[in-house]
């Protein structure tokens, strides 16, 4: 059991880190990065399709900032300051079920992105940042990465 939380971290972290570089991409303050447009074959990684489960599944936890999760294992009330400013600067949600000792990153239904910005999951959840959710929706796996594809949130009691 510690060794899949150990993994399931690890891979939440590598994906934190690969968001923050594109979310820095472009940044630059118009100097092009070379290091962004290099990809040569050989760097190129076959990555497997998604896989829906298909269930829909509710899942039971705090909504976390996870950067500052991942790298220093900040969560409740006391980092809620620090997390919704690190969200505001795009850094990724998730919803940590402490039960089952594990993350699942956010992100939301195709249908309800149609048209929508990139903020749409910030807009969503930030007045849950640091508290305690019930979210509704299909869980996504894909490279080892959990997330769910979140249909319906509300305030746990």
């Amino acid at each position: 059991m510690k060794r899949s939380v150990a993994i399931t971290v690890a891979v939440v972290a590598i994906a934190v880190l690969i968001l923050i570089g594109i979310a820095g991409c472009g940044s630059s303050g118009g100097v092009e990065d070379e290091r962004a447009t290099e990809v040569t074959t050989e760097e190129q990684v076959e990555v497997e399709p998604a896989v829906p489960t298909g269930q829909t599944t509710t899942v039971t936890g705090e909504v976390v900032e996870l950067a500052c999760y991942l790298a220093n294992n900040l969560t409740g009330p006391k980092h809620a300051v620090c997390a919704v400013s690190c969200a505001e600067g795009g850094a990724p949600l998730g919803i940590l079920d402490k039960k089952a000792g594990k993350a699942y990153l956010i992100v939301l239904d195709h249908g309800d992105l149609m048209g929508a910005k990139s903020d749409m999951v910030l807009k969503k959840f930030k007045p849950y940042i640091a508290k305690d959710v019930i979210a509704t929706g299909k869980i996504i796996q894909r490279g080892g990465l959990t997330g769910i594809a979140v249909a319906s949130v509300k305030a746990a009691n």
